[in-house]
């Protein structure tokens, strides 16, 4: 890599925080004030359960007078972790501005953090340079899950950087460590810990944009973007420089700013649908007084013709019990819908086909951290859980469809799951290889399924499908030498526009919540979709339909 000459970077240091602190709360410059709100998370290791470590800690700048004396408040009972050295407190807190600034020009000297009159177990710290994090627009920013209420014109961040993590090691070697403590800390802070874990062992201060807010439209006539500034009446308005830019697909579709005081700055970048992003720069004080993520603007409406009422707007089916014997069960029907899309934007004649590419390529990067729900071991899931779980999901994704792809598949199977999604004539598709479970030993290794087990099938179904009211469900098996044999298990969701959702199952149905396997949403649902369809289509034959709604 070509190396140029000039002048490095001055480094930041705490020097530096305490300054941009002090510029920040003086009045009228972003808000007015007075005081910090703090909450930590507090470890407290089993060989020195006296000297508490900071795991996290965020300070946000608000309006409210502070006590004298800090009034240190644990919220909720110690947290423990399953086989772990360490126990875990939340702490809440008070202090006034002047004690920040002392608390850190402290810090600065002695090495030691503590803002309450408690010296505070940290690793080896770093002030890093100071950001601004904006509120969550169509794309959200995992800051926002620790921060608090960011949802205005954003906040700016100090933060002091833990280096070595050394004290926060457990959490990031052992992640269902971190999963459980994160759980456990919500309900009490509203914060997700888990999702910035570089961050533990950090302290944060926020300090909220309050002094302006903004009004920021599209225009239908010419696509243009407009943002306009109000200032808090307690504020004199003064010159703001406005940018807005536009990034899209890797490429700076737009670019425009100007100066403003309280009027509207109306921009040549068309942003019709969505895109654009502003920042709104104090030059005075060197300041940003506001930033957005990409903003969103209806170009186009669709029309539901869903009807409140759909005849018989119940379904009745029965479901096997724990003897096996059918039990009646009533779920309520929705109508799925295709809406009917009237209008669309002239400035954007390459959607929908672009967002649809750009969703398939961002789910590979988006899904490095995955969400999954284990069953069995320790989780204490049982199998109704699970079943739970599936039909959930099933509320969440299957107005288009579901598909499910199990090779020990059955008729049981199919009604404690399909039967369930509430959405009329959605494309319902279930694939088996008519496999007997595992467990039975009488045909253990048979890999077709013989017309005496379709006939069961079909006979199982037939008997409990109650009135089928918005059923549209069909059943195939691969048998012989059709397709190819399969082995892991799906559950598939399409899309009338395009991708699709999958989770892998970890486990047939017969078995969910039985034994230890993951439910777990894979990266790129669309290839399971295709794969799926590919096998569906070679068994089209009456020879492999086990069963079909009618």
């Amino acid at each position: 890599m070509m190396r140029y000459g000039g002048i490095s970077p001055p480094v930041w240091g705490i020097t530096q925080h305490i300054e941009r602190l002090q510029k920040l709360l003086e009045p009228h410059v972003i808000g007015f004030y007075r005081s910090f709100e703090i909450t930590e998370v507090l470890g407290y290791h089993k060989d020195a359960p006296s000297k508490p470590v900071n795991f996290f800690s965020l300070l946000v700048a608000e309006s409210a007078v502070a006590p004298e004396k800090p009034n240190v408040a644990f919220l909720g009972e110690r947290i423990k972790l399953h086989k772990a050295p360490w126990n875990f407190g939340v702490v809440r807190y008070r202090i006034s501005s002047e004690q920040l600034v002392s608390t850190l020009q402290a810090f600065e000297t002695s090495g030691e953090w503590s803002p309450m009159g408690v010296i505070l177990g940290t690793g080896t710290m770093a002030a890093v340079p100071p950001q601004f994090i904006a509120s969550d627009g169509t794309e959200t920013h995992a800051w926002n899950a620790l921060l608090k209420n960011n949802h205005w014109e954003g906040s700016h961040i100090l933060e002091l950087f833990d280096r070595t993590k050394e004290n926060v090691e457990l959490l990031l070697k052992e992640p269902r460590h971190l999963r459980v403590l994160s759980e456990r800390i919500r309900p009490l802070t509203k914060m997700s810990i888990d999702g910035l874990s570089d961050r533990l062992g950090n302290i944060v201060i926020q300090l909220p944009v309050t002094v302006i807010s903004t009004i920021v439209n599209s225009h239908d006539e010419d696509g243009a973007f407009s943002v306009r500034p109000v200032w808090h009446p307690e504020v004199k308005p003064r010159q703001l420089r406005i940018s807005c830019e536009k990034h899209e697909d890797g490429a700076i579709d737009g670019f425009d700013s100007m100066d403003v005081v309280d009027s509207v700055a109306r921009f040549s970048v068309s942003a019709p649908g969505e895109g654009p992003r502003y920042i709104m720069w104090d030059d005075a004080n060197k300041v940003i007084l506001g930033a957005s993520m990409k903003t969103f603007f209806f170009t186009k409406f669709g029309v539901d013709f869903r009807s409140s009422t759909l005849g018989e707007n119940q379904r009745t089916f029965s479901v096997p019990n724990k003897e096996g014997q059918l039990t009646e069960v009533e779920i309520s029907v929705e109508a799925s819908f295709t809406p009917s899309v009237f209008g669309t934007s002239p400035f954007r004649p390459h959607e929908p086909w672009r967002s649809q590419r750009i969703f398939k390529n961002g789910l590979h990067e988006l899904k490095e951290r995955k969400e999954f729900v284990q069953y069995g071991g320790q989780s204490g899931a049982n199998r109704q859980q699970a079943l739970e779980d599936i039909r959930l999901l099933l509320r969440m994704h299957g107005e288009h469809g579901a598909w499910l792809w199990d090779p020990y598949l059955g008729a049981d199977d199919i009604l404690e799951t399909l039967f369930f999604n509430k959405y009329a004539n959605a494309d319902l598709r279930a694939l088996s290889s008519g496999k007997p479970p595992p467990t039975c030993k009488c045909e253990k290794d048979v890999n077709k399924a013989d017309m005496t087990w379709k006939d069961a099938q079909n006979a199982r179904l037939e008997n409990a499908k109650g009135n089928g009211n918005g059923l549209n469900l069909e059943f195939r098996v691969r048998k012989g030498n059709a397709g190819w044999d399969f082995h892991d298990r799906f559950l598939i969701f399409p899309s009338p526009t395009g991708g699709a959702f999958a989770w892998s199952l970890g486990t047939s149905i017969n078995s969910v919540g039985l034994k230890h396997h993951i439910l777990q949403k894979v990266q790129d649902g669309e290839l399971i979709r295709q794969a799926f369809l590919e096998l569906w289509d070679v068994l089209s034959s009456e020879d492999y339909l086990v069963w079909k709604s009618t």
